[in-house]
This record gives structure tokens, C-alpha cells and sequence, in this order.
């Protein structure tokens, strides 16, 4: 039964990346029968994993917004605001109750990438077919640009994780593909945050991932991976289509709209003032746009977790998002794990898009949050062999034959 439970959870995550494509009715019933399914076998087993304190920091931050409701400028919205955050909650619960083993962690990082892979297409497909979105961005029709784009950073952070904890199977190979495929993609939507992220993750984790191999397959690892990047990174420059693309992820057009972050300065400026005038219990959740319209003259969102967090729920809500945080990456780095650099730079990566991208109902966003977490249920261990072809912490089969 544990094991349908973690199927019908596979399928959830899996939708995630492209969950836009998917009615909502549909969304909700999927998720509905995952959280039925996983009820389910913890009341016919009798036993719950033991939370981590992450689950009871998401769990704080969501009571306090409730609590909003009572100074709320708007309690319509907070109610609303409320009730979008009760699936990410159910989804942090069913990661780190089905998610506590090595192999189910993983599991859930693949069907992750395998749901941004279709993304990556999607997103290809609607550049062969002339694009949906803003002049030279791409994007499916109802895709957020810049959602996608940072969902396909996070995806790339992910499969290098794959990649290092199981280095072997036809999923190695999808997760090595996605990294240039995702970067494509990221390129496509004209993201300058996903594509900074996704290079970050690039960079780095490429790096990650080969720093245990003996020198001489290092260097030429690297400089296979990274001159495929680089090669398909300057093709597109040379495409007349997507020259564009290029420029503006590579910041040398559009400049003037540096200066404000394309806006979101502007943004963050009027909610600091907001957050001023309401300092300890913030306007209510869900009311950015009602508190810093009259400001701004126009109804934004914050474009920010943290400034959200700041006007809608004061220091108080500030405090439960750094707990939050705190506890989501505590696991990994107080119990040593053995891919900890790895573990690291996906929080980074989410942490990244937290802070300039409308991530707060997003499940991509709390997903990642609850996989790492989960670390604390069961902490990824460790294992020596000797045979190389054996050896878990060889991100390339055979390596060193």
C-alpha cells in the first residue's frame, strides 16, 4: 500500500512542472488520491513518519496567516490565500512521509526532472510554433514565462543530484540530456533570473559532481559537458530568431530596465513602506496588491516571497520564513550528508527564485523545500565498496575502470 501511496505521489510531482496544462479539477483530484492513498496506509499500518521540525515551521507560518484573518485589510483574500496554501501543506506532508528513504528521495527528484523535461519541450514546441508570450519570449499559452524558467533552473539543480546519487540506468542519461535541454529551455523564455539560476546551477553542480573523479577524467569530463553548453549556447546566438533570446538573458538589451530590476524595485521600494506602516502583524495574507496599490497606482504582485512575507505578515511572518527556511536545510548540513554540496545548491536555487520570482502557491517551490527536509527522516548514508562499478558516490558508470 506504501508503495501505490508513493506511485500516485510520483505522478503528482511529475505534473508539477507543467501543471498549467493541467485543469485544475484534474490537479486537485490527482493530489486528492495521493493524500487519500497516503492516509490511508499510515491508518493500516498503524504509524506516521515522526515530522521534522520543517513541517511544524510551514505549519506556523500557515497559522499565522489564518490568524491575519482577524486584522486582515481584506479577509476575503487572506481566506483565499489560506486555502491556496493548504495543498502545499498536504504535498510538505506527503514528501516527508514518503520521501524518508535514499530511494524514495530520489525517486522523487526523477519524476521532478522528468515533469521539467516535458516542460523543456513544451517550451521548444511553442518556439517551432511561433511562441505564446512577449515578442521573442516563449512560452505555452496559460505558461508563466518566468515560472517555467525557474522551474527548469530548479530541474537542472535536481538532475545533477540524480546524477551523483545514482549513477547508473537510463534515467542517468535522461538526467545528464536534461541539463542542456533545461538550459535551451530556460533561453527560450527569456528569463534573466532563470537563466542566471540555471547557470549557477550548471556551473557549480558540474563542478559537484565530478570533484571525487581522478583528475585526468575531471578535466575531461568538464570540458566535454561544459563545451556542449558552450556550443549550444553560441548556435543560438548565431540564429537569427533567437539572437534576441540571448541578449536580453545575457543582459545587453533591455538595459534601461536594470536599473529597477524590469520594475521590481519600484515594487519592493512601496513594500517597504507598507511593511513600516503595518510592522508587527502585517496587512493579511494575501494582500499585497490591495495594500501597495494605492502607492504604486497599479495592482502588482511583491514578485518576492520575503517582501510578500514582510507586508503581508510583519515580523512575525518574517520570523516564521526564516524558521522555515532554517529548518528546511538543517537536516542535510547538521547530519553531514555525503552529497551535502549538492543539497546545498538546490536550496540555493529555490532560495533564488523565492526572492524575485511569485513563488508562494507554487507546489515546485514547497516541493523542494519538503525533499530536502525529508534528509532528517532518514539521512542519506554513505556506502564504500570497492568494486567502482558499484560505488554510489561515482557520478559516471564505470568511471574508472
Amino acid at each position: 500500500m506504501r508503495r501505490l501511496s508513493l506511485g500516485l505521489l510520483l505522478v503528482f510531482v511529475f505534473t508539477i512542472p507543467w501543471q498549467a496544462a493541467i485543469p485544475s479539477e484534474w490537479r486537485t483530484l490527482l493530489g486528492a488520491i495521493a493524500l487519500l492513498s497516503a492516509l490511508t496506509t499510515c491508518s493500516i499500518e498503524r504509524r506516521v513518519v515522526r515530522p521534522p521540525a520543517f513541517f511544524f515551521a510551514v505549519l506556523a507560518f500557515i497559522c499565522w496567516q489564518l490568524a491575519s484573518y482577524f486584522w486582515s485589510v481584506n479577509p476575503e483574500f487572506t481566506v483565499n490565500r489560506v486555502t491556496a496554501m493548504v495543498p502545499m501543506f498536504a504535498l510538505v506532508w506527503l514528501v516527508i512521509e514518503l520521501g524518508g528513504g535514499n530511494r524514495e528521495r530520489y525517486a522523487l527528484l526523477q519524476a521532478f526532472v522528468l515533469g521539467c523535461v516535458v516542460l523543456s519541450i513544451a517550451v521548444i514546441q511553442s518556439y517551432l510554433a511561433d511562441g505564446v508570450g512577449v515578442g521573442h519570449r516563449f512560452a505555452p499559452a496559460d505558461f508563466s514565462l518566468n515560472e517555467s524558467a525557474d522551474m527548469l533552473a530548479a530541474g537542472i539543480a535536481m538532475a545533477l543530484l540524480n546524477i551523483a546519487g545514482r549513477p547508473k540506468g537510463a534515467f542517468f542519461w535522461i538526467n545528464i540530456a536534461y541539463v542542456p535541454l533545461g538550459l535551451f529551455g530556460v533561453v527560450l523564455t527569456g528569463s534573466r533570473s532563470g537563466f542566471v539560476l540555471a547557470g549557477v546551477a550548471i556551473m557549480v553542480g558540474v563542478f559537484l559532481v565530478l570533484v571525487k573523479q581522478r583528475a585526468v577524467y575531471r578535466i575531461a569530463w568538464l570540458v566535454v559537458f561544459l563545451g556542449v553548453l558552450v556550443g549550444l549556447f553560441f548556435g543560438m546566438a548565431e540564429h537569427q530568431t533567437l539572437q534576441e533570446n540571448v541578449k536580453r538573458v545575457t543582459f545587453s538589451l533591455e538595459t534601461s530596465s536594470l536599473d529597477t530590476l524590469t520594475g521590481r524595485t519600484t515594487i519592493w521600494s512601496t513594500g517597504l513602506e507598507s511593511f513600516k506602516e503595518h510592522l508587527f502583524t502585517g496587512t493579511g495574507a494575501g494582500t499585497f496588491r490591495l495594500a501597495t496599490q494605492a502607492k504604486m497606482g497599479w495592482a502588482w504582485s511583491a514578485h518576492s516571497l520575503v517582501v510578500e512575507t514582510a507586508v503581508e505578515g510583519g515580523l512575525m511572518g518574517l520570523l516564521l520564513l526564516a524558521l522555515l527556511l532554517a529548518t528546511a536545510v538543517a537536516p542535510v548540513v547538521l547530519r553531514r550528508n555525503p552529497r551535502l554540496h549538492l543539497w546545498l545548491l538546490l536550496f540555493l536555487v529555490l532560495v533564488g527564485t523565492s526572492l524575485v520570482a511569485n513563488f508562494t502557491t507554487l507546489f515546485s517551490l514547497w516541493f523542494g523545500f519538503a525533499i530536502i527536509a525529508a534528509n532528517a527522516s532518514a539521512p542519506e548514508t554513505q556506502i564504500s565498496v570497492k568494486d567502482p562499478e558499484e560505488r554510489p558516490d561515482s557520478p559516471l558508470p564505470l568511471l574508472e575502470e
